[in-house]
């Protein structure tokens, strides 16, 4: 004897109306957010600068790793200035900055190279191998092919914030903090 299954009027689930009417109100709050969103992963000014910088140097540690010969960075600290620039030889003068667009420069890897800090981003403060060269043309920080490099302190200042750039040494990886002046 088989027993046929009961229907019932009223079958559990939702319906499409039902649905939609979910994933319109989803889109809604997900429209309201967008703008935070974009906002927050936005990079201008100190973020900017923060994240050019570190990245500049975890190019150039790459570059000596896998390359196996030491690489260099070199910050311009001057007002004027404000750039840095992996490899080559250090450039000092105006037309330097000609040769240095407004944004980064990748190379073929996509790797950034070279830049210009922000607009309003200084180099409040430079000291390599605890040597000032704030006030010098520019400083040179080195990478080795063991992974390690030189010394570097770098506080960037944007309106009336300070950040600490440190590069530490014996890893060669950045770490950034506020400062309080």
């Amino acid at each position: 004897m088989t027993v046929a299954p009961r229907s019932r009027p009223g079958s559990p689930g939702f319906t499409l109306i039902e649905i939609m009417v979910v994933i319109a109100i989803m889109g809604l709050v997900i429209a309201m957010g967008m703008p935070s969103i974009i906002t927050a992963f936005k990079r201008e000014g100190m973020r900017k600068a923060i994240y050019d910088v570190e990245e500049v140097c975890r190019n150039a540690r790459a570059q000596a790793i896998f390359g196996n010969k030491t690489t260099c960075v070199y910050f311009y600290p001057q007002p004027a200035d404000r750039r840095y620039q992996l490899g080559g030889d250090p450039v000092v003068g105006g037309a330097a900055l000609a040769d240095v667009a407004s944004t980064s420069t990748t190379s073929a890897g996509g790797s950034e190279t070279s830049g210009v800090l922000p607009e309003g981003v200084q180099m409040d403060m430079l000291d390599i191998n605890l040597q000032d060269f704030a006030e010098s043309p520019w400083g040179r920080v080195r990478f080795f092919p063991n992974g390690t490099c030189d010394e570097m302190v770098l506080v960037l200042q944007y309106k009336d914030q300070f950040r600490k750039i440190t590069l530490e040494y014996s890893t060669a990886m950045t770490d950034v903090t506020e400062v309080n002046k």
